[in-house]
């Protein structure tokens, strides 16, 4: 039996959009499932909106967690460093924050992917 025969029209064309905002066209990533990675990982430094200020942030000395929200990043033609910075860490891959861990052991290159897209929605979100 086709999915078309059990839905209604309208459920069905819900379903397709939901379906449609779960990747990026043109790319093979999840901002969904780069949400989930960056709130389970990322947010105690980084913050919940992405501006830095997670509940950890106030505890590290010297250099903060990197604001997502600020003019001043970009994804955008820096993918590989910005990837690089996840995988390996900042203080490794050029040398940044020391407080910056690698998750090159508990991130796969598809969940960077997935959560460098959704660090993009923090921009979008300010604009």
């Amino acid at each position: 039996m086709m999915i078309g025969e059990v839905l209604k029209k309208e459920a069905l064309g819900s379903a397709i959009a939901y379906i449609r905002t779960l990747s990026v066209p043109g790319k093979h990533v999840s901002i969904p499932a780069g949400r989930d990675i960056y709130t389970t990982f990322c947010w105690a430094c980084h913050g919940a909106k992405g501006d830095g200020q997670g509940p950890a942030a106030k505890n590290l000395v010297g250099v903060k967690p990197r604001d997502f929200t600020s003019k001043d990043f970009a994804i955008e033609g820096r993918e590989e460093e910005v990837s690089r910075t996840i995988f390996m860490g900042a203080a490794k891959a050029f040398h940044g924050s020391p407080y910056m861990p690698e998750w090159k052991t508990t991130l796969s290159r598809q969940q960077i992917q997935d959560v460098m897209e959704y660090l993009k929605t923090f921009k979008e979100s300010h604009r």
